[in-house]
């Protein structure tokens, strides 16, 4: 199960405040999902698409990408699968590369856990008025 802790970055002025996610150990890594500058419509936006994987059918897919080098992929449920028959969020590394050289998977986590942290993160902001 994931752990984290969403907060609220105020510098000095209120220009540049950030939000975000701290992840804790080992899933610390799916903490470099936010910048620090996303609003909710961003976020609600994220929550619609691992919703989609979710509710659709076993080729659905969904993936998260940003500036940091983090990559997620949503995967729908497929029983014919043998690692993963029940769907999953995999969490890439682009910047880092794996034995074969491919792009460094650093775990899986199930699709609710992502949903779950995705909308906590937007309950969070809208009550920040973000």
């Amino acid at each position: 199960m994931i752990k984290y802790e969403i907060y609220k970055n105020k510098p000095l002025n209120d220009e540049f405040i950030s939000f975000g996610v701290l992840v804790k150990r080992p899933y610390d890594y799916l903490s470099m999902i936010f910048e620090g500058q996303e609003t909710s419509d961003y976020v609600q936006t994220l929550i619609e698409g691992i919703q989609s994987v979710i509710d659709g059918d076993p080729d659905a897919s969904y993936s998260i990408e940003n500036q940091q080098g983090f990559i997620g992929y949503a995967f729908s449920a497929d029983p014919t699968e043998e690692e993963y028959p029940e769907g999953g969020f995999q969490v890439f590394d682009f910047f880092t590369l794996d034995e074969q050289g491919d792009t460094k998977l650093m775990f899986v986590i199930t699709l609710e856990e992502i949903l779950k942290l995705l909308q906590d993160y937007k309950t969070f902001l809208v009550e920040n008025k973000r």
